[in-house]
């Protein structure tokens, strides 16, 4: 008797929580998104790039070139900073701190395979 009422009960509260989810699936209607274009990467840094300096090829091992830029005068006076950004991102992310940091280091900002303007 015991087990049918713990059967009914938890049958009764599944019952309950799958009509809730109907009812606010049915109740909440499919927004349409506009489309996307591209990913607009200056917009969403929200930074002025307009002393963004020009990027310079370099080729690797297997002959594959990509876009690098370079902040800084450079030196042997000053240490290496290499700035390496993440999946979906190019090296324009860092043009803020990296200009912030040229004062302090030779700062390298690579653009991976696949990103940045020569993708």
């Amino acid at each position: 008797m015991m087990v049918k009422k713990m059967l009914t009960m938890f049958l009764t509260s599944v019952l309950v929580t799958l009509g809730v989810a109907v009812l606010l699936v049915v109740t909440d209607p499919i927004k349409k998104r506009p489309p996307i274009k591209s990913l607009d990467f200056d917009a969403a840094l929200g930074q002025d790039l307009s002393d963004l300096p020009e990027t310079q090829p370099v080729t690797m091992r297997d002959g594959n070139t990509i876009a690098v830029r370079r902040y800084g005068a450079g030196g042997i006076d000053k240490p290496l900073l290499i700035m390496v950004h993440g999946s979906g991102w190019h090296g324009m992310q860092f043009h803020g701190l990296a200009k912030g940091l040229a004062t302090q280091a030779d700062v390298v900002v690579p653009d991976l395979r696949g990103h940045g303007v020569t993708p």
